[in-house]
């Protein structure tokens, strides 16, 4: 095996677009800036929606094709966190890949079923408020979260098998946008 690879994956929120300037692009810019992006270390920006399989399938086979490691993290906003990191995360397993890190900023819960999406609007601190499960491929979360406005963001709890770290959430003030 030769030097492994970092993937340094940037998941933007619900409102976020390839339309306006936000704050998860202007990370995965900081990242550019900063040189990580080369032959050992790749920077992605994708929307919270995207198709996690075929992202996951894609850091698998660059693996493959440079005969090397793939370190992930994950630096995910709002429904980027609540979503699709964690479905990126799932993904990730299937193929053997662990998650080193994600940092989750006012990371929010997305139900699967749209008639209980209205749960993503439940304050943190309410009792039956969603929590985001992280699965057992994750070694360390970083979550941040703010309680201004809602949406926002919501408890990460350990998932089934999981035995990395979540560090305390970090009250930020800010609001949620």
């Amino acid at each position: 095996m030769s030097i492994p690879i970092k993937v340094h994956q940037c998941i933007s929120g619900f409102t976020q677009s390839e339309r306006r300037c936000h704050g998860v692009l202007k990370l995965s810019e900081k990242l550019h800036e900063l040189g990580f992006n080369n032959r050992i270390s790749r920077v992605s920006l994708r929307p919270w929606n995207d198709d996690w399989a075929t992202v996951a399938e894609n850091i698998w086979l660059l693996g493959q094709h440079h005969d090397a490691e793939i370190v992930v993290n994950i630096y995910a906003y709002s429904w980027g966190g609540g979503w699709g990191a964690v479905q990126l995360a799932h993904e990730l397993k299937k193929r053997g890949i662990t998650v080193w890190c994600i940092v989750a900023s006012d990371a929010v819960f997305r139900h699967p079923l749209l008639l209980m999406r209205w749960s993503s609007l439940l304050g943190r601190k309410f009792p039956f408020s969603p929590r985001i499960k992280i699965p057992s491929n994750v070694t360390h979360v970083v979550p941040f979260h703010q309680t201004l406005n809602r949406p926002q963001g919501h408890r990460i709890v350990a998932g089934k098998g999981f035995s990395g770290v979540i560090n305390p959430s970090v009250e930020v003030s800010a609001t949620h946008q």
